[in-house]
């Protein structure tokens, strides 16, 4: 009798435990698909800002802090780094100079055209 109850114990504990082992799982995967969403819904505010940025102002601009406050209120975070430092696309334009010759011109300021995440593996947002 003490065996079987002994067995029945080792069972109920194991069970509980593979129980909250896949509560925990559950909960990991909705907090990361939590913070993808974010990570979206962050992205396109910024980058409908540039956009629009870019159509009242005819450029991009320089940095994102000339987004704030007519664009946006404040530059959102990164969910996944927990920081606002984006991977920031960028774009030089180069003036020509006014006879063709010269091999080389100066290069105007970079200006930014896009923004992603900077967290490994999510790049591509």
């Amino acid at each position: 009798m003490r065996r079987v109850l002994f067995g029945l114990l080792v069972v109920l504990v194991l069970g509980g435990a593979f129980a909250a082992w896949q509560i925990r799982k559950g909960v990991e995967r909705a907090n990361v698909q939590a913070r993808e969403t974010a990570l979206r819904d962050n992205l396109s505010a910024i980058r409908k800002a540039i956009q629009n940025f870019h159509s009242d102002k005819g450029r991009y601009p320089h940095s994102l802090s000339e987004l704030t406050p007519n664009y946006l209120r404040t530059i959102p975070i990164d969910p996944m780094t927990k920081s606002a430092n984006w991977r920031l696309t960028t774009e030089e334009t180069v003036q020509v100079s006014s006879d063709f010759a010269t091999p080389t011109a100066p290069r105007s300021e970079s200006v930014i055209i896009d923004v992603h995440s900077g967290a490994p593996g999510y790049s591509e947002y």
